[in-house]
């Protein structure tokens, strides 16, 4: 099975996406190419696709979910019968409607799935939620994932995922982050933020109604000034903690 361009597709705020979309991408072609819709401006433009490339598409789970912006992540992603691969990053709890909603966004584009995987990394909100993944055994599925997809002999079959549709009630987290007096208005977080939920200017607030809590903000903030200092929130976090530590879940593989 060859391709002649293999490309990821991500949207990937803090990077979990698309480090699993490009392990997968670089065992079909180590040369393959990145496309960081995370952007705001690459996102808006259009970006087509052959049916002789391969596109290995990726994004975070929120709430069972992919991330809800303005349009869709992958509105402006065109394909001609373009074999894909699917593929979702979950925080160690439930990756649930999400790859669904990957394959059926990027099948009316034009593309065709031949396979789908849903993968652990850290959780967003936590640094003891699967911190380490992707880890030793991962990277073994990831190398028997990708070999049992080289070994599909009729790529013309319909893949089929898990999830549910009508999907999950999309839902949105109360809390946002914001910057606290060690901001030093250096303008990173507005320059990173997907959705522009940070106005330049006014670095230390974020407009609730387009942030869709990625943390990018907090994550990458050069002085590590953002966060979300809520007591609700860290009951949420304490939480997820709690539940979400006692069993290291494994990938789910879907293949034609």
């Amino acid at each position: 099975m060859e391709f002649k361009k293999v490309t990821v597709v991500y949207f990937s705020p803090t990077g979990n996406s698309k480090k699993y979309a490009s392990e997968i991408a670089k065992r079909f072609d180590i040369n393959y190419k990145e496309l960081n819709i995370t952007d705001y401006n690459t996102r808006r433009e259009t970006h087509r696709f052959k049916n002789d490339e391969l596109v290995v598409f990726s994004a975070p789970v929120y709430y069972g979910r992919l991330p809800m912006v303005n349009g869709n992540i992958f509105e402006n992603v065109q394909g001609q019968n373009t074999p894909a691969i699917f593929t979702v990053t979950y925080g160690n709890r439930e990756f649930e409607d999400s790859l669904l909603e990957l394959q059926n966004i990027c099948e009316e584009r034009g593309f065709h799935g031949i396979a789908g995987g849903a993968f652990i990394g850290p959780h967003t909100f936590s640094k003891i939620i699967a911190p380490n993944r992707p880890n030793e055994e991962d990277y073994k599925v990831l190398n028997d994932f990708v070999d049992k997809i080289k070994q599909t002999k009729d790529l013309t079959e319909v893949l089929k995922v898990s999830g549910d549709y009508p999907y999950k009630k999309v839902e949105k987290m109360p809390f946002v982050p914001i910057a606290s007096d060690d901001c030093t208005k250096c303008g990173f977080c507005e320059s990173i933020c997907p959705v522009r939920a940070i106005s330049k200017g006014n670095y230390k607030d974020t407009n609730s109604d387009l942030c869709i809590a990625c943390f990018a903000c907090v994550k990458q903030c050069p002085q590590h000034a953002r966060g979300i200092d809520e007591h609700g929130f860290k009951q949420k976090v304490n939480m997820l903690e709690e539940n979400l530590t006692k069993v290291d879940k494994r990938p789910e593989l879907f293949y034609l």
